[in-house]
């Protein structure tokens, strides 16, 4: 697995996506973006949470 292709974990993924740690929970209990439990933590595939962050833009009416 590359550099590239490893997990972020949440504390990386809600600063990507501008969220708080609780929010990004909720949104992995509600299956909005997928996540992977690793012992108590849990963990987010890069490309899902880019896809996330672009729907969202999207929804909001920020198109890039």
């Amino acid at each position: 697995m590359t550099q590239s292709e490893q997990p972020l974990n949440i504390k990386q993924a809600a600063e990507f996506l501008d969220v708080s740690e609780i929010t990004l929970k909720r949104y992995a209990r509600e299956n909005l973006i997928p996540s992977i439990k690793k012992g108590k933590d849990l963990l987010f595939e890069i490309k899902a949470v880019e896809n996330y962050k672009q729907i969202a833009d999207r929804l909001n009416g920020n198109i890039h």
